[in-house]
């Protein structure tokens, strides 16, 4: 989806989303709710930068969260102001973006709003869950992505983690997954783990936009 170079971890991509979003499908009003959209993100990596040099940033690894993003409510869009734009570069996107509406067939604009919004609450949650995932989690999908692994094996997985990782001497697999489950990206069923097909698709989304696996932990 991303076709400029960033270090790997900032909040550059969540941005880039919505220039891409907003290339594929146009409406005024998606317009301005996206621009509130990812808030909550980009202050939660904003407050893990610990140092920032020549070679990017550094981010700390998170604390995990099982907060829901901000979901589109029918409330949310009623009250949304249309006010007067006063910033230049949003006066800049909206022209465009009117000018793109008009070369959308009428009885397809609704069905391609309702579309882009979907989709982004769907990268808005990735960017969430990616802001707050640990790198061995990851790293879990993809040997999930490979087929469903066994609640011994995945006792097995953790106990070599633990070794690895103090920091989760406390923890047990339960809680270790509980991270994953919340936010369906894993299943279990009788006595395996299986990755969903949202599992995959967040997979898919850290590849397309080349966010770097070494998450910490």
């Amino acid at each position: 989806m991303f076709h400029t170079d960033y270090e790997p971890g900032t909040w550059i991509p969540y941005i880039m989303v919505v220039s891409d979003l907003l290339r594929g499908v146009a409406w005024p009003v998606a317009i301005i709710w996206i621009a509130t959209l990812f808030h909550r993100e980009i202050k939660t990596l904003i407050l893990q930068i610990r140092e920032v040099g020549p070679k990017g940033m550094r981010i700390a690894p998170s604390v995990q969260s099982e907060a829901d993003s901000d979901k589109i409510t029918g409330e949310k869009i009623s009250k949304l102001k249309l006010e007067d734009l006063k910033d230049p570069v949003a006066i800049q996107i909206e022209d465009s973006t009117r000018k793109i509406l008009k070369e959308i067939p009428e009885d397809e604009r609704e069905a391609r709003l309702i579309r882009a919004l979907t989709l982004s609450q769907i990268n808005k949650d990735f960017m969430l869950i990616y802001s707050n995932i640990f790198g061995s989690q990851i790293r879990a999908l993809r040997t999930l992505n490979s087929g469903p692994i066994s609640t011994a094996e995945a006792s097995k997985y953790f106990g070599a983690l633990k070794m690895e990782f103090p920091v989760f001497t406390s923890w047990n697999i339960d809680s270790y997954l509980r991270y994953l489950i919340h936010w369906k990206l894993i299943e279990q069923h009788e006595s395996e783990y299986y990755i969903t097909e949202t599992g995959r698709n967040f997979l898919r989304f850290i590849v397309d936009n080349r966010l770097s696996e070494d998450r910490g932990n």
